[in-house]
């Protein structure tokens, strides 16, 4: 079900926020503090790392406002957002599940736990958890495997959530794209053990190395779309080049909401 709202990006009380959903703006160092910090609650919690597309489906669908609010924190993934929450004045870092799946690979190998890697191709999975252990010798990581689903709430999930009922993971990166990820959290979350669950999209595919993540200065200009729309354009031509024009009143409001601020 679809009902357009007027969202808006604020900065109140030192932070940022999306209507009244806090986000995280921290640095690496911070974000893994809190995504530890979450891993040893005694209940799984989610975390949304919200981009445009993300925000825009926020704007404009029931179900996205629904999973987000179900959310224990939501991050920074994209630097259109990021230069948003900074021009609002709040010093915002980007926050990727590709990044993220990376320093928690390390931190797995320093520390002991295990991080669970579910969704993505067979081949992608093996091949993901293959080059990370290769990189951080010692690490425990894991790939869950899920059969093509017709449905978050598809029954064929069941074996893997015992999976990972058995495995009791610290992090588990869940890489089935949005929303899916987020719906499958969400209608699995009583049989899932206690644990970080990050929507994570392809990091799965980066780690893999079955598709290539733009070049730094690319991500730091905020062209890392293009990359991805040359990589995929049959997938990826209306997300970038028809939705992405409905973010720009999510920015005006914000970017006016300011203005009326500073009066």
């Amino acid at each position: 079900m679809s009902a357009r709202r007027k969202p808006v990006f604020v900065a109140r009380d030192g932070g940022l926020w999306l209507d009244d959903l806090p986000v995280f703006v921290g640095d690496d160092s911070a974000l893994d503090s809190a995504i530890l910090s979450l891993a040893a609650g005694t209940s799984p919690a989610l975390i949304v790392t919200a981009n445009v597309d993300q925000t825009v489906a926020y704007s404009t669908m029931t179900q996205v406002r629904g999973l987000l609010q179900k959310a224990a924190m939501i991050t920074l993934d994209g630097m259109p957002l990021v230069w948003l929450a900074r021009r609002l004045g709040v010093h915002a870092e980007r926050q990727t599940g590709a990044d993220a799946l990376v320093r928690m690979t390390s931190r797995s190998a320093a520390e002991g736990f295990t991080v669970a890697i579910v969704g993505g191709s067979d081949e992608a999975g093996e091949a993901a958890v293959a080059r990370l252990t290769q990189a951080h010798p010692g690490a425990s990581v894991t790939h869950v495997r899920l059969p093509s689903l017709s449905s978050a709430s598809d029954p064929a999930s069941a074996l893997a959530v015992d999976e990972l009922a058995a495995l009791t993971p610290s992090v588990i990166f869940l890489c089935l794209g949005f929303p899916k990820q987020e719906e499958w959290y969400v209608h699995w979350a009583d049989r899932l053990p206690p644990g970080a669950y990050i929507g994570a999209g392809a990091a799965v595919d980066f780690a893999a190395g079955v598709r290539k993540r733009a070049p730094q200065w690319a991500q730091g200009i905020g062209a890392e779309w293009t990359w991805r729309l040359v990589q995929e354009p049959g997938r990826l031509w209306r997300r970038y080049l028809v939705d992405g024009w409905l973010f720009l009143p999510v920015l005006m409001r914000s970017l006016l909401r300011l203005g009326g601020q500073q009066r």
